[in-house]
């Protein structure tokens, strides 16, 4: 094929001659279809210009197709912000809290009930204020304190470990020759105040305790007595054993014996 031509008509005359002799068309159908309809258009009808003629003037075909054809819109960087919005902090929670209203009076007055009640009933006590339920509680508690006895009660109450294993000691001697014997944590029953309750156990035959312990249980000492005369000591009813300070059978083991001898005397009396 020869090299273009700078001639506007040879230019045309060129590509022309390349639509005649190029057999495959790049370009879409619809697009083939409209320069077609334009070149048979322009071959036919000729370039006249004149104005009442009647024919329509028919534009080069360079100009139908620059207005077919949208310009290409120039490439425009989109620039994405990733800013992270903060995380809204949570509300508190809504709370319905109705104000206090005034203290409502009662609408009924009970001081009429009352005579009516002392005329109809003299015999019955009309009680004022409700009763303190302390002692029922008291009372309903007996039974936990029950459990823990045995009829050789050994006192403890802040002796170190050391005089603890002592005491265990001597409760497990006790219970091996002379029966049942037990180790009492004295500290639960002097805080609800059931040494009543703990004295009044048929089965309790006697208790063992330190002298520094039982001064320390002020509520036991209400039923601490002593008979000098007599040389006896008991709480309540019960007969008591005060044992001499435990760290002197720690510091010399031998005054151990004479112990086991003084409560052997006791039990077989």
């Amino acid at each position: 094929m020869p090299a273009p031509s700078s001639d506007p008509l040879n230019l045309i005359r060129d590509v022309a001659a390349l639509l005649k002799e190029e057999t495959i068309i790049l370009a879409s159908p619809e697009e083939a279809q409209y320069f077609r309809k334009g070149y048979l258009r322009n071959g036919k009808s000729g370039t006249g210009t004149g104005s009442g003629s009647g024919t329509k003037k028919t534009e080069p075909v360079s100009k139908m197709v620059v207005e077919k054809i949208d310009p290409v819109p120039e490439f425009v960087p989109l620039v994405v912000s990733m800013k992270i919005a903060p995380v809204p902090e949570p509300s508190p929670p809504t709370v319905w809290r109705q104000e206090p209203t005034a203290a409502v009076e009662p609408m009924i007055d009970a001081s009429s009930f009352k005579s009516l009640f002392a005329k109809i009933a003299p015999g019955v006590p009309i009680v004022e204020e409700i009763p303190n339920d302390a002692n029922a509680k008291k009372i309903g508690g007996r039974w936990k304190t029950r459990n823990q006895t045995a009829p050789l009660s050994i006192l403890h109450f802040t002796e170190p470990p050391e005089q603890k294993m002592l005491l265990e000691g001597i409760a497990m001697a006790l219970d091996v020759y002379f029966g049942p014997a037990r180790l009492i944590a004295a500290e639960s029953i002097e805080k609800e105040k059931q040494w009543e309750a703990f004295l009044a156990v048929p089965d309790l035959k006697m208790i063992f305790a330190c002298d520094y312990t039982l001064w320390q249980l002020r509520d036991l000492m209400r039923f601490y007595k002593e008979t000098p005369a007599a040389g006896t000591r008991t709480l309540g009813k019960v007969p008591l054993f005060l044992l001499p300070d435990m760290s002197l059978y720690l510091k010399d083991p031998l005054l151990k014996r004479s112990l086991w001898k003084a409560l052997c005397m006791k039990l077989s009396s």
